[in-house]
C-alpha cells in the first residue's frame, strides 16, 4: 500500500504499522517506528492535546475521517497528515484498539497556505491603493462589493454603498443620465469602459471621479456584472480647468502686447506658434511666418546679420535652461522696410522625455526708439561699464525698513547670494562677522545719520554664500529722501585681496624677523661649533705637538746625552701622526662646511655620499635612487644639498625611523628630491603654526631660488618631503 496503515492501542501505542507509514514518518522499518513512538500524544503530534481530540471524536462517532494534524517525523521535521480510523471492539463491545490509514497532505497544506498568503497580499494591495475597487451589477448599477477605501473616498460607510440606488443618488444630476447611456453603448461594443464624471461627497462638495470598469459574463452568457476601480481626479480636473483659464488669459494677454511672441521647435526645425501681432508689425500673418523655411528670423534678416545666427544659436543651446539671451536684429517687412527688433529668447524642454527642446522668444519693435538709442549708445555704454562692470557695487540702504532698497547687479557675483536675498530685511546684518557689526552698521547710528552730505568709510568681514570670508569696504553718505526717509547711499567694494595682502605682509614681516633671528643664531652656533672643534681637537693636538718638539729640542741641544737615531725616528713618526690627525680633523670641519664631493663630483654623487654617511652614523637602513645629471647652477646645487642635510638631521632627531628612502631625479626644467621615512610622523599644520625653524629654513631656502617644498605627514604614518627646484637659475646679485 502507498498510504500508511496502522493499529494503535487506546492508550496511544502502535501495535502494527506497514512500511509505507514507517517511510512517511521517517523510520527505516515498522519495528523502528513502533519502538520509537511509545506515547503518540507527546511524541507524534505537534499541537498538544491533538491525540485527545482524536480519541474524543472517534469515541463519539465510532470512526473518524479526514482528521488533519501536523506531526513530527523521526528526523525532527514536520509534515501534515490526514487520518481515517475506526474502533475495533470485542464481543462485549469494549474497545480493543484503533485501526486506520494515513495520507501525507503536506504538499496540499503548503499550497493552501501559499494560496491564502497570496490572497491576503492581493487583498492588502487592492484595499490599500489610493482608489476604490468595486463589484456590481449592470442593472441599476448596484454595488455588491466596495473596498474599505470607499468610506474615506465619499464619506459614506460601505453598508451605504451597497444599498440599492446609492450610485444614482450620489452622482451629479447633470452627469447621471449621459454617463449611464455612454456606459451602455460602450459596453455593447467592448467589455471595458472608462469615464470621468462628478459625484457628491457626504459633506456636500463635488468630486471628479475616474471610473474604470470591466464587464463580466454570467451563467446566461450575457453581460450582467461589472468590476472596476474609482479614482479621485478632482485635483487634476481643477488643475486642467485652471490651466485652460490660464491659456485663455495668456492668449488674450499675448494678443494685447505690442510684441511678436514665437515658439520654435528645434527637433521639427520650424515655428509651432507665432502671435497675431506679427501681421501688424511685419505685414505677414502668424501662419505665414511659422511656415517660412528657414526660421522667419533668418529668412527676413538683414544680410549683415545672417552670419551671426549660427553663433547665436550655439550660445543659446549652451545656455542654462530658461536663461534669457538678448540681441538686436533687423527684419524686412512685407512692404520692404527694415524694422529693428530686440529679441529675448530662452531654451526650455518641451517634451516629458526631456529630448525635445524648444526656443521661446519675444521680439519687440524698437524701430522708433533705435534712432534715439544710437545717440545715447556712448553714454549708455559708459554708464553700464561703470555700474555693471565696476568692482564697486552701488547701493541704497533704507533706515526705516532696515534693508537695502537698491543694490547693483554685481552684488550677485560678489558674494554668491541672489539679488532677491539682498532686499530681504536683516540680510546685511545676518552675514556680517559679529566682531565687525558695529563698524559695518554705522549708518544705523543716530550720530551718523546726522552727518548728511559727509562721506563715511567703514570696512568689515561678511560670509559669502559658499562659506568663505570676504572683506567689504563701505563708502557712503546719509541723506533724507522721499519725504524725510533717511537712507545711506554709496558703494560696496571687495577689499579681500588688499586685506589679505596686508595680513600676508604682516606675517611676512614677522616671519622675516624670526628667520633673521634664526639665521643669526645659526651663524653664531656654527661659529661656536667650529671654534669648539678647533680648540678641542686642533688646539690640543698642536699643544701636544709643541710639547713633544720642545722635549726633543731639549734633548738635542742640551748637555745631556744625545738621543739615538731610533728615538729621533720615533719622535718624528709620532709628530707625523699628530699632523695627519690634525689634517683629518681640518678636513672633517671643512667637509661639514661644504663637502668637497659636491665640487668634485656634483650633486647626485654628493647626495649618494651624504646618504651613506647618514646611514653609517645613524645606524638606519637608507635606500638611495639617484639619476645622474648636470646641475648648471651652483646656487641650486648647494641649496638642494643643504635641504637634504637638514631633512636627514630632522629624521635623526625626531622621526624615530628604521628605514629611509631617498630619490633624486632630473628633468630638463626641474630637480626633484624626495625623502621619506617610516617614523612616527607629525602634524604638519601644528608644526607650521609653531614656526618650526627646521621646516621654515627648508622652505625659505627653496623659495629663495624659486623652488617649492611639499611635506606630507601624519602621526604614526611616517613623513615624505618633496623638494622641487628649477634646473637652471640666474645667480642672485649681491
Amino acid at each position: 500500500a502507498v498510504e500508511g496503515i496502522f493499529r494503535t492501542t487506546v492508550g496511544g501505542r502502535y501495535l502494527e504499522a506497514n512500511p509505507a507509514l514507517a517511510r512517511m514518518y521517517g523510520y527505516d522499518s515498522p519495528a523502528a517506528l513502533i519502538h520509537a513512538l511509545g506515547d503518540l500524544n507527546r511524541q507524534l503530534y505537534v499541537q498538544p492535546g491533538r491525540r485527545e481530540a482524536f480519541i474524543r471524536q472517534i469515541q463519539e462517532d465510532g470512526y473518524i475521517t479526514d482528521f488533519e494534524s501536523e506531526i513530527f517525523r523521526g528526523d525532527g521535521t514536520r509534515i501534515w497528515i490526514s487520518e481515517y480510523a475506526r474502533t475495533v471492539r470485542d464481543h462485549k463491545l469494549e474497545p480493543l484498539y484503533f485501526e486506520g490509514s494515513v495520507i501525507d497532505i503536506t504538499s496540499r497544506r503548503r499550497a493552501e497556505a501559499a494560496l491564502r498568503a497570496r490572497e491576503e497580499r492581493f487583498r492588502h494591495i487592492i484595499e490599500t491603493m489610493n482608489l476604490v475597487p468595486w463589484d456590481g451589477k449592470l442593472e441599476g448599477r448596484l454595488f455588491t462589493y466596495v473596498g474599505p477605501q470607499a468610506e474615506k473616498f465619499l464619506g459614506f460607510s460601505t453598508e451605504e454603498w451597497l444599498q440599492e440606488g446609492f450610485w444614482q443618488a450620489h452622482t451629479h444630476p447633470d452627469d447621471r443620465d449621459w454617463v449611464r447611456i455612454a456606459q451602455e453603448e460602450a459596453l455593447a461594443k467592448s467589455n471595458r469602459f472608462e469615464v470621468e464624471y462628478r459625484m457628491i461627497h457626504a459633506d456636500g462638495r463635488e468630486m471628479w471621479v475616474r471610473d474604470m470598469m470591466t464587464a463580466g459574463t454570467g451563467p446566461a452568457s450575457r453581460t450582467d456584472s461589472l468590476t472596476g476601480y474609482m479614482l479621485d481626479v478632482t485635483h487634476r480636473r481643477s488643475t486642467e480647468m485652471a490651466l485652460e483659464k490660464s491659456r485663455y488669459f495668456l492668449d488674450q494677454l499675448v494678443g494685447a502686447f505690442p510684441v511678436i511672441v514665437y515658439l520654435y521647435d528645434v527637433a521639427l526645425l520650424r515655428c509651432v506658434y507665432v502671435s497675431g501681432q506679427a501681421h501688424r508689425i511685419l505685414g505677414y500673418s502668424g501662419r505665414a511666418l511659422s511656415r517660412m523655411d528657414p526660421l522667419f528670423l533668418v529668412a527676413l534678416s538683414h544680410p549683415d546679420e545672417v552670419d551671426g545666427f549660427q553663433e547665436h544659436h550655439e550660445r543659446l543651446m549652451s545656455a542654462r535652461r530658461h536663461e534669457p539671451i538678448e540681441r538686436e536684429i533687423r527684419l524686412r517687412a512685407k512692404d520692404g522696410e527694415w524694422v529693428w527688433f530686440r529679441t529675448r529668447e530662452a531654451v526650455f524642454v518641451g517634451a516629458v522625455s526631456g529630448e525635445s527642446k524648444q526656443i521661446i522668444g519675444v521680439a519687440t519693435d524698437i524701430t522708433a526708439r533705435h534712432a534715439v538709442w544710437e545717440e545715447l549708445v556712448s553714454s549708455e555704454a559708459l554708464f553700464r561699464s561703470l555700474v555693471e562692470n565696476s568692482t564697486a557695487i552701488p547701493f541704497e540702504y533704507d533706515f526705516q525698513s532696515d534693508r537695502f532698497s537698491y543694490v547693483g547687479p554685481q552684488a550677485d557675483a560678489l558674494l554668491g547670494y541672489p539679488i532677491s536675498r539682498w532686499y530681504q530685511k536683516g540680510f546685511w546684518d545676518s552675514i556680517l562677522d559679529p566682531a565687525d557689526k558695529s563698524a559695518a552698521m554705522r549708518w544705523l547710528d543716530r550720530r551718523t545719520r546726522e552727518k548728511e552730505g559727509k562721506d563715511v568709510q567703514t570696512e568689515g568681514r561678511v560670509r559669502a554664500a559658499d562659506g568663505r570670508e570676504v572683506w567689504i569696504g563701505q563708502a557712503y553718505r546719509c541723506a533724507s529722501v522721499d519725504g524725510g526717509r533717511h537712507r545711506a547711499r554709496g558703494f560696496l567694494l571687495d577689499i579681500t585681496r588688499r586685506k589679505n595682502h596686508e595680513l600676508q605682509l604682516e606675517a611676512s614681516r614677522l616671519l622675516l624677523r624670526q628667520h633673521a633671528s634664526r639665521v643669526e643664531m645659526a651663524r653664531e652656533e656654527e661659529r661656536i661649533a667650529v671654534a669648539r672643534e678647533l680648540h678641542d681637537e686642533l688646539g690640543q693636538a698642536l699643544t701636544l705637538l709643541s710639547l713633544e718638539l720642545a722635549r726633543m729640542q731639549t734633548q738635542v741641544s742640551g748637555d745631556a746625552p744625545r738621543p739615538s737615531h731610533e728615538a729621533i725616528a720615533t719622535y718624528l713618526s709620532e709628530a707625523k701622526q699628530m699632523i695627519a690627525g690634525m689634517a683629518e680633523t681640518l678636513r672633517r670641519i671643512l667637509t661639514n662646511l661644504r663637502p668637497p664631493v659636491l665640487d668634485e663630483f656634483g650633486l647626485p654623487d654628493a647626495i649618494e655620499w651624504q646618504a651613506k654617511e647618514f646611514s653609517r652614523r645613524a645606524g638606519l637602513r637608507c635606500d638611495v635612487s639617484v639619476e645622474p645629471c648636470e646641475v648648471s647652477s651652483a646656487a641650486v646645487e648647494t641649496a638642494v644639498f643643504r635641504i637634504f642635510q637638514e631633512v636627514l638631521t630632522n629624521i635623526a632627531r625626531h622621526a624615530r625611523a628604521t628605514h629611509v628612502k631617498v630619490s633624486f631625479r632630473c628633468t630638463p626644467d626641474q630637480l626633484v628630491l624626495e625623502v621619506s621615512d617610516n617614523g612616527v610622523g607629525f602634524d604638519v599644520l601644528a608644526a607650521g603654526a609653531k614656526r618650526s625653524f627646521g621646516l621654515l629654513g627648508i622652505r625659505e631656502r627653496a623659495a629663495f631660488l624659486g623652488g617649492e617644498v611639499k611635506v606630507v605627514s601624519s602621526r604614526g604614518k611616517g613623513t615624505k618631503i618633496t623638494t622641487t627646484m628649477p634646473a637652471t637659475q640666474d645667480e642672485p646679485q649681491p
